[in-house]
């Protein structure tokens, strides 16, 4: 999508969308969100394709060390945040207040180590730093994002249901 990254192109992109009804009754009261989320997608990504040089772009890969420092990263933090007592009153806090998604959230390792993964995901693109699915040529950005989240969900999850049957 490297043809899209112009303020023209976007705007092109949003008329293209009015012209076949794409905000028609159901999603008419959103369409200035949708059309926001668009451009904030555009802006992001040109972002970091002026301040990271296009080395996003470019075939990178990642060792099997900055891989396993990335996963320990994400699980040190998650482990952290779910079960650690520095963070119990925030918990607790979020438990009581908002049980359904934040209560959830912050309580399940599986869970909170997505979010994790998409934050150490935008930090490390951010600092030009290599990311598991960035080493695979991806050049479309929430899609690296998203993956990498997915993988550190996984991961997390594998290492901490290792770490549970170890302990009985």
């Amino acid at each position: 999508m490297h043809f899209i990254n112009t303020p023209a192109a976007t705007f092109r992109l949003v008329n293209f969308l009015y012209s076949f009804n794409f905000f028609y009754k159901p999603f008419h009261k959103y369409k200035y969100l949708l059309i926001a989320l668009i451009l904030l997608y555009f802006s992001i990504d040109k972002f970091f394709r002026l301040f990271n040089n296009h080395t996003l772009y470019k075939e990178q890969k990642m060792s099997v060390m900055q891989f396993i420092i990335f996963i320990l990263l994400a699980y040190g933090i998650t482990n952290i945040i779910v079960f650690g007592s520095i963070f119990k009153e925030f918990r607790d806090f979020f438990e009581k207040n908002n049980p359904n998604f934040f209560g959830m959230l912050f309580t399940c390792p599986l869970c909170l180590s997505t979010w994790v993964g998409f934050f150490l995901s935008s930090v490390f693109i951010y600092f030009n730093l290599y990311t598991p699915m960035s080493s695979y040529g991806l050049d479309f950005l929430p899609l690296i994002i998203f993956f990498d989240g997915c993988l550190t969900s996984g991961c997390v999850w594998l290492i901490h249901t290792l770490q549970e049957k170890l302990e009985v």
